[in-house]
């Protein structure tokens, strides 16, 4: 995945918004291909204030917010699509213990962080 904008403004939030906006459009996709009407996704990211502002909070972006563009482009075809959207906090890191069972969202989600290396 490309992470677009310039140089200056790219870091992990940015593109922890970057992956959220590429499911939400694979979504929308899969719904207009399948004919799907309804049903339910859940986000799940190390992120918190990304999954907040991009997923949970409704209603227009304040143009002035950082990274206004991806935001508002996340909430545009979430908005668009037929499903209804939840968000998940997943702890970050949690194989940085050896001992740590992780369960699948946080097994992705180190698989995810290793990817993004």
């Amino acid at each position: 995945m490309v992470v677009v904008g310039e140089t200056i403004v790219q870091e992990a939030y940015r593109s922890k918004l970057s992956g959220i906006y590429e499911a939400v459009v694979m979504v929308h996709i899969l719904c207009k291909i399948h004919n799907i009407q309804q049903g339910r996704v859940q986000v799940g990211c190390d992120g918190l204030s990304a999954l907040k502002r991009a997923i949970d909070q409704p209603g227009d972006v304040d143009p002035n917010t950082q990274h206004f563009d991806i935001i508002a482009a996340i909430r545009y075809w979430k908005n668009k699509s037929p499903v209804t959207w939840t968000s998940k906090h997943v702890l970050g890191h949690q194989d940085k213990n050896p001992w740590n069972l992780l369960d699948r969202d946080a097994f992705y989600n180190c698989e995810m962080d290793q990817l993004a290396k």
